[in-house]
């Protein structure tokens, strides 16, 4: 089960307190987490002039799947049972 927590709680609960009898309780004591969770919506404003920055740098998307080079001495990167024969 997920349930908030609040920044102060973290080091006194322990994942064990919040079971489905629980949590109700908790909910009406502590009153409803999610209550102002549309308060301050976040933006993607941000993303979007990262994006914008790297196009104009030529970067655009990175390859799926993602393109990383074989590092010097790295082992192959195969299941043994598939992996080429040396001859």
């Amino acid at each position: 089960m997920s349930c908030p927590v609040t920044w102060e709680e973290l080091e006194s609960i322990s994942p064990k307190d919040f079971t489905i009898l629980t949590v109700p309780d908790r909910l009406k004591s502590v009153g409803d987490p999610w209550a102002d969770m549309n308060a301050n919506p976040g933006t993607i404003d941000t993303l979007l002039g990262w994006w914008d920055r790297d196009v104009k740098a030529g970067l655009g998307e990175l390859p799926f799947p993602p393109d990383y080079p074989k590092m010097p001495g790295e082992p192959p990167r195969v299941q043994p049972s598939r992996a080429r024969k040396q001859d």
